[in-house]
């Protein structure tokens, strides 16, 4: 994995000499991998399913505690679990089962240098929820997410600030933006001038922060799909100025997004593979 990581990031700046993103997209992925990425220093996650994202964030919160607070971690790590149950630290089982790879980290937690440097990749992690939201689970989503990228209705942006309201919680927001080429199948996303109607709406709204775009090209994969996001995002720059990223290729698109300006890349089974 770290093979994996260093190549991919020579590869970015190999192509661009200005800073890009890394978003790991973890779908499928276990606790300990992803746990592995942010000990190696990323810290952006994009998860697809909020099931499996709430159950590899409330994992990570846990190891956050723990880490936080460093006579709970001995306990642990020598399997003291009475000793802890009554500290306050309340998760059910099955996270606790879910995060029982952290002794394999003994050795290397008693090292200060590393433990420091845990706690630090630990506390900047960010965890947004990359795939098409039911209406029904934006509640939920809002209640543990740090951010969602893959806004693309009125509805949905009002339900998500009504729900982040509620959660004493701001979210950060991409807008999902639909490429021209795909306006016959049934993927997710808004129209150009959507777009800008959306981002309009957003500057209105308290508890939801607009970060920019996420674009995903057609299968075809054209050129003009890719000036067509950047343009958007340029124009989406003139109604919010914070609006900064483009979120926009994958492992077979790196090279096309980022020359069409984009800030942000999504990569999972490259970082994950053997």
């Amino acid at each position: 994995m770290k093979r994996n990581l260093q190549e991919i990031n020579n590869t970015l700046k190999s192509l661009v000499d200005r800073k890009v993103e890394l978003m790991v997209v973890s779908k499928y992925v276990s606790t300990e991998s992803l746990f592995a990425t942010i000990v190696l220093g990323n810290y952006l996650v994009g998860e697809n399913y909020v099931q499996e994202a709430k159950r590899k964030f409330t994992s990570l919160s846990l190891i956050k505690d723990l880490v936080a607070n460093k006579s709970l971690l001995e306990e642990f790590l020598e399997g003291n679990l009475n000793a802890i149950a009554t500290n306050g630290l309340s998760y059910d089982e099955e996270v606790w089962n879910d995060i029982l790879f952290l002794r394999n980290y003994k050795n290397l937690l008693q090292d200060n240098d590393f433990y420091q440097e845990l706690k630090g990749n630990l506390s900047k992690v960010k965890l947004y929820i990359i795939g098409n939201v039911q209406s029904r689970k934006l509640k939920e989503v809002c209640s543990f997410a740090d951010g969602i990228a893959s806004i693309s209705t009125e509805k949905s942006i009002l339900k998500a600030n009504t729900y982040a309201t509620d959660s004493k919680r701001k979210l950060d927001i991409l807008l999902q933006l639909k490429s021209p080429l795909v306006n016959q199948d049934n993927r997710a996303g808004a129209s150009e001038e959507e777009i800008y109607n959306l981002a309009k709406q957003l500057k209105s709204l308290d508890n939801l922060k607009l970060k920019g775009l996420m674009f995903i090209a057609s299968t075809d994969n054209k050129v003009e799909e890719y000036e067509f996001a950047q343009k958007v995002h340029q124009k989406l720059l003139e109604i919010e100025p914070n609006a900064t990223t483009l979120s926009m290729g994958m492992s077979d698109s790196l090279e096309i997004s980022l020359k069409y300006g984009s800030t942000q890349v999504r990569i999972g089974s490259a970082i994950f593979k053997e």
